[in-house]
């Protein structure tokens, strides 16, 4: 099953661009990042499903090297999300090359109340579709916020909203997705996304652009900003940003 916030089955190499432009047809790709063909995979990679593309992707806790081929592991209280590897929740880096250590303060995301109030670095308490988290404020763009988070901005105090429910959660059809990720993507990950957005590409999360992908898969979906070549979408579109 795949787990929110993780995409190592399919958009950290950029195979869904076969999935997608190829239909029900069997198409291998070997462009960047993309490594196919069955019992081929190095150490620390294994093989997509036997159903879909035959890519190897890295394991779980790893992601792929600086070089752009072979895996590694993420470090101490690490977890990798969509090829990278981030602090767990409840530790922070001093900068980017420090290591992962436990933070104080308010954790993003962890409860709140009148009784228990939030404390940096996440001193806001949002209320929000009947929950009471602990946040930032201040944000204007979602990629102002955490990976997956998105900017709230529907009320007077703009902060960072927790990511959508169900996004990048395992879905065998929509039905088993959210109304805020409500698309699953069913060619090669079979996991939850955020569909309309070209309607208002602010709904995608911190880290996701806008696609109008609808002349392939009838849809606008938010898609990770790792899957664009060259600045623009799959199928050859600029993301859409108005």
């Amino acid at each position: 099953m795949t787990e929110r916030g993780h995409f190592p089955q399919w958009f950290r190499s950029r195979c869904l661009v076969a999935a997608l432009l190829a239909g029900s047809a069997v198409l291998l790709l070997t462009a960047s990042g993309c490594l196919v063909g069955k019992n081929k995979c190095d150490s620390h990679q294994v093989e997509g499903p036997e159903d879909n593309l035959q890519d190897c992707v890295c394991a779980s806790g790893y992601v792929m090297n600086a070089r752009g081929y072979g895996c590694e592991p993420c470090g101490e209280h690490e977890e990798a999300v969509r090829g990278k590897c981030i602090c767990k929740t409840g530790y922070a880096r001093a900068n980017e090359q420090a290591a992962c250590e436990i933070s104080e303060g308010s954790a993003a995301g962890s409860e709140c109340s009148a009784s228990q109030p939030c404390t940096a670095p996440n001193p806001y308490c949002a209320e929000l579709d009947g929950s009471s988290y602990c946040t930032t404020q201040g944000c204007s763009v979602s990629d102002d916020c955490p990976p997956d988070w998105r900017c709230e901005t529907s009320t007077e105090q703009h902060f960072c909203k927790t990511p959508p429910k169900k996004l990048a959660e395992h879905c065998e059809s929509s039905a088993d997705c959210s109304e805020e990720a409500a698309y699953c993507e069913t060619y090669m990950s079979h996991v939850c996304l955020v569909k309309d957005c070209a309607k208002q590409p602010a709904v995608c999360p911190s880290e996701f652009v806008c696609c109008d992908v609808s002349a392939l898969v009838g849809e606008s979906l938010c898609l990770p900003r790792s899957t664009l070549t060259d600045g623009k979408c799959i199928g050859g579109t600029l993301p859409v940003t108005r």
